[in-house]
């Protein structure tokens, strides 16, 4: 007598076992271990394709657009934000060398001290002075209020006095009533400058390169700020 064996249904998503315990055994293997092998060749090739895409990518980026300052820009620095008096702040700023806002030299940027505090000193000061230095009775002296420090290094840096690292302050006096500080000399270290060309680097910094009247050469790095600039650098060249 035959035996009877079912006849399984056929379907073109279906697929055949395997006809031994062997194959099925090595089948089911390769099923957990497939994540152990190399990539398919055809997978490797789609990485570096996106890399290379990647790559395109970034190189293709464009450069922020510079350009040189116009005869009219040049002007303006030359009569108008910088020289004009000697009493201007922002020619103080060109004083001493810093690649950063924070390295300004305080002794340098308020040598001179800042239009009319010079003259507001009282009798009570002097005498105070006076202890701390024999020449305040022969020579000039100069004030500079804490306030107005942070004013003026807010207006030309950005940041106030503590937020700079406060070099050359040591070589001040400083008198804790009326918290001022104080210089004592007769003579200034104002110089004029004459801007000679300058370049827009960004759309907010403009460099500026410049001589003083020593015949030293420099180039001095601004940020627009409102209506105004920051001074964000000055090296020599």
């Amino acid at each position: 007598m035959k035996s009877f064996r079912p006849t399984l249904p056929r379907s073109p998503f279906t697929t055949a076992f395997s006809r031994t315990a062997r194959e099925t055994g090595i089948r089911i293997l390769n099923l957990f271990e497939w994540k152990r092998r190399r990539p398919p060749t055809f997978l490797l090739l789609l990485i570096c394709g996106a890399v290379l895409l990647c790559g395109s990518l970034v190189s293709c980026r464009p450069k922020e657009a510079t350009h040189s300052l116009t005869q009219e820009e040049l002007d303006y620095f030359n009569q108008e934000f910088f020289n004009g008096s000697t009493g201007n702040m922002h020619n103080q700023f060109l004083t001493s060398e810093y690649t950063s806002p924070g390295e300004i030299n305080l002794f340098e940027l308020f040598y001179n001290g800042i239009d009319g505090t010079a003259a507001q000193i009282s009798q009570g000061e002097r005498e105070q002075l006076s202890e701390l230095e024999p020449m305040t009775e022969y020579s000039g002296v100069i004030k500079v209020t804490r306030q107005e420090m942070d004013q003026v290094l807010e207006a030309g840096l950005g940041m106030g006095l503590t937020e700079t690292q406060q070099q050359g302050l040591e070589r001040f006096h400083y008198l804790e009533q009326p918290n001022a500080y104080y210089l004592v000399h007769g003579d200034t270290n104002f110089q004029w400058c004459t801007i000679t060309s300058g370049t827009h680097i960004s759309d907010q910094q403009v460099q500026l390169q410049y001589t003083k009247d020593d015949g030293t050469a420099w180039e001095v790095t601004l940020e627009s700020r409102g209506d105004s600039y920051v001074f964000c650098s000055n090296v020599k060249r």
